[in-house]
């Protein structure tokens, strides 16, 4: 087929091809609503066991090693409280949402996604001192608590690029519309 073929066959069905890619740059646009904007921060956190100070029968060591065992052991445990439905609400996250996620053994990563930097970032803090504080309250002669890792991770924005989505939604929409000419044109219906 020559190049003016082609040019008539697009000419005929221009409104169609443009329908197609408008639609499909709609339907990028309204993904693009729906996708999470803010700020993100992560932080790493050990859990730590420790006797309390008035028992000492065993020795030392023996102590060290059963508190860090239990430790590590409560981590799966840690990680069902902090994910909670209760305890979320317990802590009143606004408009910022925390994720949690076991690492190692005895240590979890926390993020949390809120709308600006100080809002993650206290989110973190309200979260691991509100467990630390419910951890105290609930265990008895035996503490565990969360302890950070570092400094924490720098926060990460969050916000998508609007017109390159709605840029590829325009284009997807262009070549499904050409497909379907094609294959229109291919099979002469």
């Amino acid at each position: 087929m020559e190049l003016r073929v082609y040019l008539k066959i697009l000419k005929k069905n221009i409104l169609f091809i443009l329908l197609f890619a408008a639609f499909g740059a709609v339907a990028a646009f309204m993904f693009t609503l729906k996708l999470a904007s803010g700020v993100r921060f992560e932080q790493y956190f050990y859990l730590v066991s420790s006797n309390n100070p008035g028992s000492q029968a065993q020795p030392a060591e023996n102590s060290t090693y059963f508190s860090q065992e239990a430790a590590r052991n409560f981590t799966d445990t840690a990680i069902a409280i902090l994910s909670s439905p209760d305890f979320i609400s317990e802590i009143s996250l606004g408009n910022g949402q925390i994720a949690v996620r076991k690492m190692a053994p005895q240590v979890i990563k926390l993020t949390a996604t809120a709308s600006q930097e100080g809002t993650a970032k206290s989110l973190i803090e309200k979260t691991t001192s509100s467990f630390n504080q419910k951890i105290l309250s609930l265990a008895g002669d035996q503490i565990v608590s969360l302890k950070p890792v570092g400094r924490g991770a720098q926060p990460v924005a969050l916000a998508p690029n609007r017109s390159l989505i709605v840029i590829f939604g325009l284009l997807s929409g262009s070549v499904f519309a050409l497909l379907v000419v094609g294959l229109k044109i291919y099979f002469k219906v």
